[in-house]
């Protein structure tokens, strides 16, 4: 079963926010973080001292920021694209089934 981790941490001025969230969702911190955690009643839970032992990569705080530039920049460009899916979508279920029927025919 695949959990879905819910931390909350204070960050130092030395780190990234969107960088550090992005560097705990990867393979490698995951497995970190499942290693560590006490299961009970269907929950997983971390104190803070074995978070501290989790081991993330950390650049300098401008190559951070330039990191999470580009993560942000693509999270949008999806988070549009989606919509535009959504919307289209949309549109075709709006679609009467006859004309569907004829368009996929070459009859339009």
């Amino acid at each position: 079963m695949r959990y879905v981790p819910f931390l909350r941490v204070r960050l130092d001025d030395s780190a990234d926010p969107l960088f550090v969230a992005q560097q705990m969702s990867t393979r490698a911190v995951r497995e970190q973080v499942e290693r560590v955690a006490k299961r009970a009643i269907g929950q997983a839970s971390i104190n803070s001292e074995d978070l501290r032992g989790i081991q993330i990569a950390l650049p300098p705080l401008v190559e951070q920021k330039r990191i999470a530039a580009i993560v942000r920049k693509q999270t949008t460009g999806a988070e549009r694209a989606r919509k535009v899916l959504e919307e289209e979508l949309a549109a075709i279920n709006a679609l009467p089934a006859a004309l569907l029927c004829r368009a996929f025919n070459g009859e339009l």
